[in-house]
């Protein structure tokens, strides 16, 4: 079994906050072993988005990561990758591949 995407696992997350209505907030919380931004996710309680804007102000508070920035690719590596991606798709294309 193939490791889920990150798309995957926002959707596992966020789904049933969204579904129920209930807030939540995302913030930076460092770096992965490649230098790819890693954030958190919290839920709170109907009616309590000021918990999480406490809780998430606490944490910048006592850390620096929501002020630090990824290294900028290398530009050749940034070509390669694009030219990797494969060709992008009209709107056009994608509506009639879909119907």
């Amino acid at each position: 079994m193939s490791e889920p995407t990150t798309e995957q696992l926002d959707a596992y997350v966020r789904i049933p906050f969204d579904i129920l209505g209930l807030p939540e907030i995302a913030f930076p919380i460092g770096f992965d072993a490649g230098g790819v931004p890693v954030g958190a996710i919290l839920g709170g309680q109907p009616y309590e988005e000021d918990r999480l804007l406490e809780v998430a102000a606490a944490y910048q508070a006592v850390t620096d990561w929501h002020t630090r920035r990824p290294a900028d690719p290398h530009p050749s590596a940034a070509r390669l990758k694009a030219a990797i991606g494969g060709p992008r798709l009209s709107a056009e294309e994608v509506a009639t591949s879909s119907a």
